[in-house]
């Protein structure tokens, strides 16, 4: 599936805007910081999966004082729609159509368009706490597949409850508490081990394909590890059984898929301590790239998210968004990644310069939230 239109209604800082992007290769946005050139990479995100890559609040998408915001989107493939994703300010609430028609489920329209983004504050990666890689992987897992979205949000959905119990006990482990700790417990350790299988899965698939990309955009052949960190050892239930009572007692869990990590080394050394400002840069690029490129070539299987053609039959790579990329790469790093892009469509925003060798199907200028070829 390829995006033919964008339109913007009222979304962040653009009243009604529409650009019709390349449908191979890449859109370039070019402008001055603050005109908007990220809010239409954020637009596309959206779409993909209803939520900003910035983290954002939905009522943050709509412009200053109007009631709502409209993303548009018109989809090719071998049956060409139309997407709609409005967000109403007195709600905060999104609501999907497909083809003018309201869907009773947000989540249907996931998977509809796949992309995988890329932003500065992706160096977070490599430095920021474990939550930024957990999102991470996730994130990954739902630009492979839609289907891995109902696996995280049924596990949320058992963890959140789990916690709320722990927090309202006080401390006193109870035969009531115990009754209701072991129903939790059940439904957090089956979607748990589920949703665990699958990111270790993506990891042991990222291996290869960031070690590649990481290589020619640093010009380094230092190598590049990447393991999944449980919190806990042998069964997820066993494992909850036996942290009960510490878990009562601080009223809070103390171990599960909410509080594992992503290892990521470079030379055999921690990258987020021991690794240059550059080089924790293109192991973050080098990551989302990785992503883009497993979820390009398959290996669903492996992942445990069903065949490609159950989701994506004309086998079209996922949108790649690529957000002041060029901006805090040297040179030479930048015309290596240049060179790297993968097919499909790309999005690239740019304040700076650019390099020579990147060539543009289509090259856009964002100014005050207007859009000018």
């Amino acid at each position: 599936m390829r995006l033919s239109r964008l339109v913007l209604d009222e979304f962040r800082n653009f009243s009604h805007e529409e650009l019709s992007p390349a449908r191979e290769g890449v859109t370039l946005l070019r402008g001055a910081n603050g005109q908007g050139k990220t809010n239409i990479l954020e637009a596309i995100s959206v779409v993909a999966t209803l939520e900003s890559f910035r983290g954002a609040d939905s009522s943050a998408m709509i412009r200053q004082f109007q009631p709502s915001a409209r993303i548009g989107a018109e989809l090719l493939g071998e049956r060409d729609h139309l997407v709609d994703i409005e967000v109403v300010l007195t709600s905060a609430r999104t609501r999907a159509f497909r083809n003018g028609n309201l869907l009773k489920r947000n989540g249907d329209i996931v998977g509809e368009i796949r992309a995988v983004a890329f932003f500065p504050d992706d160096l977070d990666l490599i430095k920021a706490g474990p939550a930024v890689r957990r999102r991470f992987l996730d994130d990954g897992l739902i630009a492979i597949s839609p289907r891995f979205g109902p696996i995280r949000s049924a596990f949320e959905r058992a963890a959140r409850q789990r916690a709320r119990l722990l927090k309202q006990v006080g401390g006193h482990l109870t035969n009531d508490l115990e009754l209701a700790l072991d129903v939790w417990d059940d439904r957090v350790a089956d979607t748990g081990s589920r949703l665990v299988a699958h990111r270790e899965n993506l990891c042991g698939l990222l291996i290869e394909p960031v070690n590649d990309i990481y290589q020619r955009l640093s010009g380094e052949s230092g190598t590049v590890s990447i393991s999944y960190t449980r919190s806990w050892e042998g069964e997820l239930l066993d494992a909850l059984v036996q942290s009960r009572r510490e878990d009562v007692r601080a009223g809070i869990p103390q171990l599960g898929p909410q509080r594992d990590d992503l290892a990521i080394c470079l030379a055999n050394r921690p990258a987020r301590s021991c690794s240059s400002q550059g080089e924790q840069r293109c192991l973050a690029l080098a990551l989302r790239l990785g992503i883009h490129r497993v979820a390009s070539e398959g290996g669903l299987d492996t992942v445990g998210l069903g065949p490609r053609s159950d989701f994506a039959p004309n086998g079209d790579p996922p949108i790649l968004l690529l957000d002041d990329v060029f901006s805090e790469l040297d040179p030479i790093r930048s015309a290596a990644l240049a060179e790297s892009l993968p097919a499909g469509q790309v999005f690239i925003s740019a304040a700076g310069e650019i390099p020579s060798s990147l060539k543009p199907a289509v090259a856009l200028t964002v100014s005050s939230g207007r859009i000018d070829r």
